[in-house]
């Protein structure tokens, strides 16, 4: 079962078993003094391991004072330059030791030894090949790739129902099609309040690794962002992939935290990193 999103106070969360956290997604700004506790609640509640809050950096201090620890930062996310704070709190002590480090460290020193390297001169895509942003009438193939490429995945791109739903919210999703089928994907999951995006759902079929796709889908995305205005994007990779992390550490992004033993992803709880990049001044 799919970890559930929804509404709680006023705030946004999703949790479930899948990725066994509660994740504050969206806090509220009219929310109480109350508001922690009632989170810390139900993730007692429900048993889960760990709590995970995005809130503001005004609000840090609320959860220091809980017990919460800061993982990782988006500095400027907000339309008041504000940061925007990882801050976490586990229930199971075992969870906040990841068993992956000497990995986790050794893909982001590689990662960060590649840094500002981006490739400008990518060779141009095939002829048979077409980027573009996806519509609709994509979500029944978009789905069956993201399936094909994810085992689990914490929210359900492997659903066209999903895929069409978020697209008519604030999520714009691209692809590179060869003969109209989607051989790589990527959103952008836009805030426009605050001109931030979060670039996620990145899966190329493994018949075309290798072939810089995701990296064009990258370059296409910010253009796209850029051109609409947003000052700020992010991105949360799992720590392990080196392909992934080393084309946001050449692409100009700052690596500012992980997200220990944080999502459940192929069957597994994964730590991530967070990366942004400042992609144009506020005016």
């Amino acid at each position: 079962m799919k970890d559930t999103i929804t509404t709680f106070s006023k705030s946004l969360i999703q949790h479930g078993k899948e990725s066994d956290r509660l994740y504050l997604m969206r806090l509220d700004p009219e929310e109480d003094a109350g508001f922690i506790r009632d989170l810390e609640d139900l993730a007692l509640k429900r048993q889960y391991g760990k709590i995970v809050a995005k809130v503001p950096a005004t609000a840090e201090g609320f959860f220091l004072e809980s017990g919460f620890v800061k993982e990782a930062e988006v500095p400027s996310y907000f339309d008041n330059m504000e940061d925007c704070l990882f801050m976490a709190k586990y229930y199971d002590h075992r969870r906040a030791r990841d068993r992956s480090k000497a990995v986790v460290d050794e893909v982001l020193q590689t990662a960060l030894s590649k840094e500002g390297s981006k490739n400008c001169s990518l060779d141009p895509l095939d002829p048979n090949m077409e980027l573009r942003p996806c519509t609709k009438d994509d979500a029944k193939s978009m789905a069956q790739l993201y399936k094909k490429v994810f085992a689990t995945y914490p929210f359900p791109i492997d659903r066209a129902s999903y895929l069409k739903e978020t697209m008519v919210e604030d999520t714009r999703y691209y692809g590179i099609f060869k003969d109209d089928i989607p051989v790589a994907l990527a959103s952008v999951d836009q805030d426009p309040i605050n001109r931030t995006g979060e670039l996620t759902d990145f899966a190329t079929d493994s018949d075309h690794q290798g072939e810089s796709l995701a990296t064009r889908l990258l370059y296409r995305m910010e253009e796209d962002m850029k051109n609409k205005g947003y000052e700020t994007l992010y991105t949360i990779t799992r720590s392990t992939s080196l392909g992934v992390n080393t084309i946001f550490a050449k692409s100009d992004y700052e690596f500012t935290g992980t997200l220990i033993n944080n999502t459940q992803i192929s069957g597994r709880v994964e730590s991530m990193n967070v990366w942004h990049k400042k992609v144009q001044q506020s005016t």
